[in-house]
C-alpha cells in the first residue's frame, strides 16, 4: 500500500494545505475561540486562501495552549498540531518574502545565520568603536551623571540606530 500524497489543491506547498485542513477542523471545534489571536481571526474566515493563512501564522505565538487543550491533538486520527503547523507556515513565509532573495535559505538553518550574524555585527561594533574612540573608554568605569555618553554620544546613537 502506498502513502498518501499530500493534497495541495489550491494552495502553494503541502504546509499550507495542512494549514488549511487544520483550520477547517478547529473552525468546526472552536474550543480554543478564547486562548489567543488566532483563533478569534480564524471564525472570522470560512475559507483559508494562502495569503490568510500566513496572517494567522503569524498571529500564533507558539505558546501551546491551544495544543494542550485541544481534543483533537495526537494520538486522535485528527492529528491536530497548530503551533507546530503554524510554525511551518511561517518559516515557510519568511523564506517565500525574504530581501534580498539570496538570504532565503538561511531560513532553513536561521539558527546557525542568527548567531554568525549576531557575532559577527557585534565584532564590527566593537571594532569599529575601538577605531573611531579611545579604546579604553570601552573598559573604563564612568560615574556621574551623562555617564553612558561618555562611552557612546546620543549623536552617535542616533545615527547607529535610528532617531
Amino acid at each position: 500500500m502506498t502513502s498518501p500524497t499530500p493534497r495541495t489543491e489550491g494552495h502553494a506547498s503541502a504546509v499550507l494545505a495542512e494549514a488549511d485542513r487544520l483550520m477547517t477542523v478547529c473552525n468546526s471545534c472552536r474550543y480554543c475561540e478564547g486562548l489567543c489571536a488566532v483563533f478569534p481571526a480564524m471564525e472570522m474566515r470560512r475559507a483559508f486562501p494562502d495569503g490568510d493563512l500566513n496572517y494567522l501564522a503569524n498571529l500564533c505565538h507558539a505558546c501551546g495552549a491551544c495544543y494542550v487543550d485541544c481534543q483533537f491533538a495526537p494520538p486522535h486520527e485528527f492529528a491536530v498540531n497548530v503551533p507546530q503547523n503554524l510554525a511551518m507556515v511561517r518559516a515557510e513565509s519568511y523564506q517565500t518574502y525574504a530581501w534580498p532573495r539570496a538570504l532565503a535559505p538561511l531560513f532553513a538553518r536561521n539558527g546557525l545565520a542568527i548567531g554568525l550574524i549576531a557575532a559577527i555585527s557585534i565584532a564590527i561594533f566593537v571594532v569599529g568603536f575601538v577605531a573611531w574612540h579611545d579604546g579604553g573608554a570601552l573598559w573604563a568605569v564612568h560615574t556621574g551623571p551623562g555617564a553612558f555618553y561618555k562611552l557612546m554620544p546620543h549623536n552617535a546613537m542616533a545615527a547607529l540606530f535610528g532617531a
